[in-house]
């Protein structure tokens, strides 16, 4: 299991139920690297999501506590002990869904981008978590007056779910 997410210098991801940035080469990047793959989301991720509507090409996985709640073209649980773990996922947010499963993956795939803005909601700072080591770091972009890297970060000692 992976994380993925776009992140500010302070780790904020979103502000009133946005992300805080929206970068052409991030979606890109997003799209190549979850393609094929499950995502799992909360509800506000799937709320944010157009329409909502699931991410073409990936299995849809949303948790939520609402057990009437129901959409097309996702699958809805309840409890992360639902999930199907033989699936490879993409961890897609939002940020207590990202601090739950923290322990339990093995690489945070996270588009740094070098400015604050004002938020609400905030990834798991990796830096305060001995475990996670940053294993590479591309170049510096630059899109919309906004500069960002692609950092892949490596748990050192991921834990199983029932640790959680």
């Amino acid at each position: 299991m992976r994380m993925i997410a776009a992140v500010s210098r302070d780790w904020g991801i979103g502000w009133k139920g946005k992300l805080l940035y929206s970068l052409p080469g991030d979606k890109q990047h997003f799209k190549a690297l979850t393609m094929g793959s499950a995502v799992v989301m909360g509800r506000a991720t799937w709320d944010s999501l157009p329409g909502p509507a699931p991410l073409p090409g990936r299995g849809n996985y949303m948790l939520t506590r609402d057990t009437t709640f129901q959409a097309e073209g996702v699958t809805v649980l309840h409890s992360l002990a639902e999930l199907p773990w033989a699936e490879d996922f993409w961890v897609i947010g939002g940020a207590s869904l990202y601090e739950a499963l923290l322990p339990c993956c093995a690489e945070a795939e996270l588009t740094f981008v070098d400015a604050v803005r004002p938020a609400d909601r905030f990834f798991p700072d990796l830096t305060q978590h001995p475990e996670w080591v940053l294993v590479s770091e591309s170049e510096t972009m630059r899109e919309g007056g906004l500069s960002y890297t692609f950092r892949r970060y490596r748990n050192c000692d991921p834990k199983p779910l029932a640790a959680v």
